[in-house]
């Protein structure tokens, strides 16, 4: 079913691409007959604003109100939420397949664009390869290093004597931990200025 809808998507997305490839290609560029068009379609768009907003403002609070009847809020939250997170999903499929024509378009319209695409997908696709690499092995050593950081009970660090024996090796250990978790900011912060060089 999933495939079935990026599939539809996709065509769509062709589909509208072709028309606005056709309409701007074969269209005539002729100013409106009526000096009253402009206002007119102001007016209209105005209106259907309106009526679309008030329409679904009146929907929300009737929606609500069936289930404070019923008591039930419990539901309708997981209705709603089922309804947002199908939503979500065919919205993110939708704006990717857009994202694609777009960038379809503009390597139709500049052929150099696709030499600039692939090179920037080839860089990314590297930088992140290698940031994953660093972050694993990053996060491995932050876990190593938090590991000595746990102090045993008082009792026995004060029965055997070895209070400053084990500050200095707690804050060594709480300093070797720093370390890392510098790294693995410094790791984050080298991929974000690559992206942004992108």
């Amino acid at each position: 079913m999933v495939v079935l809808f990026i599939v539809a998507f996709g065509f769509g997305r062709g589909l509208r691409i072709t028309a606005d490839w056709f309409l701007a290609t074969w269209a005539p560029t002729s100013k409106p007959k009526h000096s009253l068009r402009h206002p007119t379609c102001a007016l209209h768009h105005s209106v259907l604003d309106k009526e679309l907003l008030e329409g679904l403002l009146v929907a929300l609070m009737d929606f609500s109100t069936m289930y404070r009847r019923l008591g039930t809020y419990s539901t309708a939250l997981c209705g709603i939420w089922k309804l947002l997170t199908a939503g979500l999903f065919l919205d993110s499929v939708e704006m990717r397949w857009v994202v694609a024509g777009a960038l379809i378009i503009c390597a139709l319209a500049s052929p150099i664009f696709a030499i600039a695409y692939a090179s920037t997908v080839i860089v990314f696709y590297s930088a992140a390869e290698y940031f994953k690499m660093t972050s694993r092995e990053l996060k491995r050593l932050e876990d190593i290093s938090r590991l000595p950081i746990f102090p045993p009970p008082r009792r026995i660090i004060y029965a055997y004597g070895i209070l400053d024996a084990f500050n200095t090796r707690y804050h060594s250990a709480v300093d070797a931990n720093a370390e890392v978790l510098f790294a693995t900011v410094g790791a984050s912060r080298w991929l974000s200025l690559r992206m942004e060089f992108l």
